[in-house]
């Protein structure tokens, strides 16, 4: 067996068949194999979205490592079925007690980008056909992704189905662009031959994804002209070339096919040799993506002939490992097998590392699921699927067969404190060293299980021994560690100690140099939003435990409150500490009594209308920017009650809680109720604003700021709360009085319309 593995060549044939509608999660480059992972349910489905489509912070676990190579080597952290496939084998090697040498390929990054043309900054291969192609005039006019914004996406979604989303345009096809197009500059020796082989090229690429129009429906592919009578010979070979390419990735395979063996028979074409590889790979894409009938056999009829062929060159070993693919679909168990033996070699080497990817790809691909779906597959194979279907019953029964720590881990990930086997899952897990590589996998199961059994007392120390070195560890194991703790919480400053985390994907919504900084998460955020009184928010607010940003945000929505309710005690208490962070709002966040309170009532609500971070419910989007457009509030009201298949914050706990007496006694949660109910009644943020600022305007003509407060009224229905009974009512009020008493304003002229 060569260096390619049992499914070695891959790079000439990447994709993957996806037959039912699921999330994509992330696309990894291995061993010129591309895999599109997919989850099915919302725990890895990645970030959420908020406010216009922007990322928001999320606090489950990552669905990759949080360093790749500290957990090739052992360091798992906290494992769920969010992690990729290729991190679960990792893992199951490293449960099994087989370690990873820091040498080893295992885990990192095969593929390295080409240099450019200095040969100092590195490139990706399309981008190298890119600063390639920029040389030559005209530029690219074709309306395909790449030319709009930069880039040349490869991947595409078949026509064949659309849940087959495969990588289209390899590497090697970009690569070989630029290194024909050096070429031909010497060879054609006539810059508009030059050109027009770049155009031609272009209309090749625009297959890779297809082209789009202004609205991204798929459009007709596009194909180079046929070649004219006078071009010279080696022109004329390229672009008979370029056209076969077109077809093929148009998924034009029929023609591509025809196209590809004219050339191959040509044996004037430089193109020749390489053609007849691609009748192959034609076919390959035939039998894989259209499920054309005897077009495998007779792609392995033509990767035979050509590793057997001298003159072939590197060909040969791509044709020798897309035989050997072809050959393991027809004998997937006993590739299996073999497979699993090398994953479980004690030698963390090349083989090992070919055996890992080898495997992600029969774990993923169609091809291979009637084999995996087996009762009878080897262990690995076996603990994977276990691990992703959430089979407990069958992890708890093959850890009772094994007494193995993959399969303690794997049913402790799946159980529920109400299982029979939990108390032995528990006793079992007690027994796990804190140096093994399941240690914070088994641990944070077990203390779950325990809490929902009903423990606190044992469990509470256990996690504050945990907690107490959490700045030695990854952000969603101390993560996981704090959602287990403010369960337990001993009082509100307890709860308020341990509620903020760390987002896992800071980068993803944020560029500040603060990303990293801890805030709320969702499970605390619902409790101060919806059980925890007014009074008690301030406190919240005033303690030093909240991170600056959530105390930041909390004291706007404190504050907005206390406005709605008409609480000035609160009001003076939280202005200083919102105006902090809004210096610019400072002037009007202090309530006014007296002969000076409608005044002041009235610039609050200009306040409110000018920005829509005043929001009486916290959000965990806390970092949202100041944007006039956003959308005001609607009316506040006690969510329902979530479904299991809510959006969790550590691996199985819930946004929901049960929010303990001592952290929030019954006599709060009912005033907090009061509060939501009082909150819900005065409704939402045009209902509370609008009126104010039309009765100002009405008794005060005069002021120089009603007229920009009539046209904020309009804006606060446009951009607000779009189910509010009163929207047409009130803001069509603020468009007659400011047109008709103010037409010659500014702010006028800004109101065109009214909305409802």
């Amino acid at each position: 067996m060569d260096a390619g593995g049992l499914l070695g060549g891959f790079a000439a044939h990447r994709f993957l068949v996806i037959k039912r509608r699921l999330v994509i999660k992330r696309c990894l480059v291995i061993t010129g194999i591309v895999i599109v992972t997919v989850a099915a349910g919302l725990l890895s489905a990645g970030p959420r979205f908020s406010h216009g489509g922007a990322p928001i912070p999320t606090f489950k676990p990552r669905d990759f490592p949080d360093n790749q190579a500290v957990f090739s080597r052992g360091n798992l952290g906290l494992i769920t079925p969010a992690l990729d496939k290729s991190e679960e084998l990792i893992a199951y090697r490293n449960l099994s007690g087989l370690t990873i040498d820091a040498n080893s390929p295992v885990g990192l990054v095969r593929n390295q980008p080409v240099a450019n043309s200095t040969g100092t900054v590195p490139v990706t291969p399309d981008e190298a056909w890119r600063e390639a192609r920029a040389t030559v005039s005209p530029a690219p006019v074709i309306s395909n992704g790449y030319m709009a914004v930069g880039y040349i996406d490869p991947y595409k979604v078949s026509k064949y189905g659309k849940y087959v989303f495969f990588q289209n345009c390899l590497d090697d096809a970009f690569l070989t662009a630029a290194r024909t197009l050096a070429d031909r500059r010497q060879s054609y020796r006539d810059n508009a031959l030059v050109s027009a082989w770049a155009r031609a090229q272009d209309l090749v690429f625009s297959n890779c994804s297809g082209s789009h129009d202004s609205k991204g429906a798929l459009l007709p592919p596009l194909y180079p002209e046929e070649p004219g009578p006078n071009l010279p010979t080696l022109a004329r070979a390229d672009r008979s070339y370029q056209i076969a390419a077109a077809h093929f990735y148009a998924e034009d395979f029929d023609v591509a096919e025809k196209l590809f063996r004219e050339i191959a028979q040509d044996a004037n074409s430089p193109w020749r040799q390489t053609a007849a590889y691609m009748v192959g790979r034609t076919l390959m894409r035939a039998f894989s993506l259209a499920g054309k009938a005897g077009a495998g056999d007779a792609a392995r009829a033509v990767f035979q002939r050509i590793a057997a062929d001298p003159s072939a060159g590197g060909l040969r070993d791509s044709a020798r490992g897309l035989t050997e693919h072809l050959n393991a679909l027809d004998h997937s168990t006993e590739t299996m097998q073999l497979l699993a033996d090398q994953m479980m070699n004690p030698r963390s080497d090349a083989q090992l590392a070919s055996a890992m990817e080898q495997s992600r790809y029969i774990l993923a691909t169609d091809a291979f699921q009637s084999a995996v779906a087996r009762p009878d597959i080897p262990e690995p194979f076996d603990w994977v699927k276990t691990l992703e279907s959430g089979d407990e019953a069958h992890a708890v029964a093959r850890w009772r067969a094994t007494n193995r720590l993959p399969w303690l881990t794997v049913a402790l990930i799946h159980a529920s404190g109400k299982d029979d086997s939990a108390a032995d899952l528990i006793a079992a897990a007690s027994r796990v060293r804190a140096d093994s590589p399941a240690y914070a996998t088994v641990t944070y199961n077990a203390i779950r299980l325990r809490i929902e059994r009903g423990e606190t007392g044992g469990v509470r120390a256990q996690l504050d021994r945990l907690l107490a070195s959490e700045r030695s560890q990854p952000a969603s194991e101390r993560d996981a560690w704090r959602a287990l703790r403010i369960r337990l919480a001993t009082s509100f400053d307890d709860f308020l100690r341990w509620a903020p985390r760390t987002p896992t994907n800071p980068t993803e919504f944020s560029k500040d140099p603060r990303e990293a900084s801890a805030v709320l998460a969702e499970d605390s955020i619902e409790v101060l939003n919806y059980y925890t009184p007014l009074a008690k928010i301030v406190e919240a607010v005033q303690s030093q435990r909240l991170p600056a940003w959530s105390a930041s945000s909390l004291a706007v929505t404190a504050w907005i409150r206390a406005f709605m309710m008409g609480d000035g005690a609160a009001m003076n208490t939280l202005a200083p500490v919102v105006a902090k962070d809004h210096p610019e709002w400072a002037a009007d966040l202090t309530p006014q009594v007296g002969a000076g309170a409608d005044a002041w009532r009235f610039r609050a609500s200009v306040l409110i209308a000018r920005n829509a971070q005043f929001e009486p419910t916290l959000d965990v989007d806390f970092r949202k920017p100041i944007d006039p457009d956003n959308s005001w509030w609607c009316a506040v009201d006690i969510p329902q009650p979530r479904p299991e298949s809510t959006p969790t914050v550590a691996w199985r706990l819930p946004v929901t809680m049960r929010v303990p007496d001592a952290v929030i006694s019954p006599a709060e949660r009912a005033e907090a109720k009061k509060e939501i109910d009082r909150l819900g009644q005065l409704g939402s943020g045009q209902s509370v604003v609008g009126p104010v600022i039309l009765a100002w305007a009405q008794s005060h003509p005069d002021d120089p700021l009603v007229p920009e407060a009539l046209h904020r009224v309009t804006r606060v229905v446009r951009y607000g709360c779009h189910e509010d009974k009163n929207n047409g009512r009130i803001s069509k009020a603020a468009f007659d009085l400011l047109h008709k008493r103010y037409p010659q304003n500014p702010w006028t002229a800004k109101t065109g319309y009214w909305y409802d």
